[in-house]
């Protein structure tokens, strides 16, 4: 498709997939246009506007891989990391804030230094993609229950605002290296599988009834009532205080909570 220069913006719409958002950063940089008329939306959540072009952006694997090479190799391992703690969070404008802060990046003698720009609005609205998504990151490696099937396999679920199993992945791997584990995301119906001493890789597409028949070990079901019970047992009825404690631990967690459920 002939790419037209007349029109006052350009809009590339891609997949809601990381591949999908590195392929369309590839697309945008090609586009010899101000990187304020040049945005990145999700496929089929536009609104279409006056004097706007828009260009669907097939997801191409290696173009998605030599943008994710090249941020890596400028920006250093740390910027890189927060950029991508803006792609994990909840938001349908992550990926036209993420191509706009590279941008800026790439025009900076120091492009690691990025997120101290918080003058621009970019940044600004990056930066506090980033504060949400870490936060409920740090959350989650503290509130992630782990429950041991009858064929030894540990299975977590979780539903998290932000699409941060990756990272939960990499944490994981790093303090469970010898243990056959699966994390599920159940709101985005994929899961990560980490075989013992080995590595690990992603599944998409995952049902949840993929896991509805899963029988647990007899060591799980016992030890699920014994923590229930030790929850019970501290708890000081007197000075209950529900308010406080749903600042410390969000209802949307405790789900998929052991001590939590009513099983």
């Amino acid at each position: 498709m002939t790419v037209g220069t007349d029109m006052e913006k350009t809009v590339f719409l891609c997949d809601d997939t990381l591949e999908g958002i590195y392929s369309a950063v590839y697309e945008a940089f090609l586009l010899k246009k101000e990187a304020e008329k040049k945005h990145i939306q999700f496929d089929g959540r536009e609104s279409m506007e006056f004097f706007t072009e828009y260009i669907y952006v097939d997801t191409d694997k290696g173009k998605a891989e030599r943008v994710a090479k090249g941020l890596q190799r400028r920006f250093g391992t740390t910027a890189y990391e927060q950029l991508m703690y803006v792609l994990c969070c909840d938001s349908d404008r992550r990926a036209d804030v993420f191509y706009h802060i590279i941008d800026l990046g790439l025009s900076l003698k120091y492009p690691e230094s990025v997120f101290s720009h918080l003058g621009n609005q970019w940044v600004m609205e990056g930066f506090e993609m980033k504060r949400r998504a870490s936060r409920e990151m740090h959350h989650l490696r503290g509130f992630l229950r782990f429950e041991e099937l009858k064929n030894g396999i540990l299975l977590a679920k979780l539903h998290p605002k932000s699409d941060c199993i990756l990272f939960l992945a990499r944490h994981f791997a790093d303090r469970l290296p010898g243990e056959n584990f699966i994390i599920y995301d159940k709101k985005r119906e994929k899961c990560i599988v980490h075989p013992a001493f080995g590595k690990w890789y992603l599944h998409t597409g995952v049902k949840m009834d993929d896991f509805q028949n899963v029988e647990y070990s007899q060591v799980q079901e016992y030890f699920e009532l014994l923590f229930k019970e030790f929850c019970n047992t501290i708890a000081i009825k007197e000075r209950k205080n529900e308010k406080l404690q749903q600042n410390m631990l969000p209802l949307h967690f405790r789900d998929c909570m052991v001590e939590f459920s009513k099983n």
